[in-house]
């Protein structure tokens, strides 16, 4: 059978086609609905129908990854968000790549995309002149929508005139986990308990007013259930490591990111970061 046969065959069948549609102008269709028709394309030189979603717009692509179990489409990473102060922001560095969250994402690798919300000189508390609560960072940080917060803050709050409000510390710490539990993405939140002070001045931050605050902190995420990251037990020695007494070099960032790794993956991560 040739080219001719094939012609008079789709002829006869446009002709079918035709006449259906003549007979669907005669039916009572009630307004408002909507008749669909699915059209096959016609192959001559092969004799046989091409499907609709097999053809030169990709059908045939997809088909056959559907089949071989092939991922059509890329995998969503897994979306941190580490919330802080300027430990978090990488205060004193001299890039924020070498940052504690910029390390953290290249021992999580590709399958992970960690984003910064650190913020310097910021604290938990609400009523002071710099709450974290007031500035752009949070707003970013919720809007990232996370599967993962990694949440430490505290170390602007040791200032002796902050210390006073202690007692608004634990409700407020509830009052920013609740922020990122009501996102869509409902993520896993860690609580991180902040790094040592080194610092001996009494009229800025200090380990003795961190001091104070670490079992409030231990308190929330009692009372939360939620899992703490204990960056403090592992600065404890490494004052080399924190040049200005309050932030950490790259090396000490290297820590913390380490520290933060174990604990969302619950696995080591040794090598120390160049």
């Amino acid at each position: 059978m040739g080219k001719a046969f094939f012609s008079r065959r789709l002829a006869r069948r446009r002709g079918s086609l035709a006449e259906r549609a003549g007979n669907f102008s005669r039916l009572d269709i009630p307004a408002g609905v909507v008749l669909l028709a699915r059209f096959h394309r016609f192959d001559i030189d092969q004799g046989r129908e091409i499907p609709p979603s097999v053809g030169k717009r990709g059908g045939e692509k997809r088909r056959k990854a559907a089949a071989s179990g092939d991922p059509i489409e890329a995998p969503k990473r897994i979306r941190v968000a580490c919330v802080g102060d300027s430990i978090t922001a990488g205060y004193g560095l001299p890039s924020t790549a070498q940052s504690y969250p910029a390390q953290l994402g290249k021992l999580l690798g590709e399958g992970w995309e960690v984003g910064n919300f650190g913020s310097s000189g910021k604290t938990l508390l609400k009523n002071t002149l710099a709450p974290y609560w007031k500035t752009g960072a949070l707003n970013k940080a919720l809007a990232f929508k996370p599967d993962v917060v990694v949440i430490q803050l505290g170390t602007n709050d040791t200032k002796q005139e902050y210390l006073k409000l202690k007692g608004d510390f634990v409700g407020d710490y509830k009052a920013l986990i609740a922020l990122f539990q009501k996102l869509d993405t409902k993520p896993r939140i860690f609580l991180c308990r902040p790094p040592f002070i080194f610092r001996a001045d009494s009229g800025g931050d200090t380990e003795e007013g961190l001091e104070q605050l670490l079992p409030l902190i231990d308190q929330v995420a009692t009372e939360t259930g939620l899992p703490e990251i204990d960056n403090h037990a592992v600065t404890g020695d490494k004052g080399a490591l924190f040049p200005d007494k309050l932030h950490p070099n790259q090396e000490g960032a290297g820590i913390l990111a380490r520290t933060v790794y174990r604990g969302i993956t619950g696995k080591s991560f040794e090598v120390v970061m160049p």
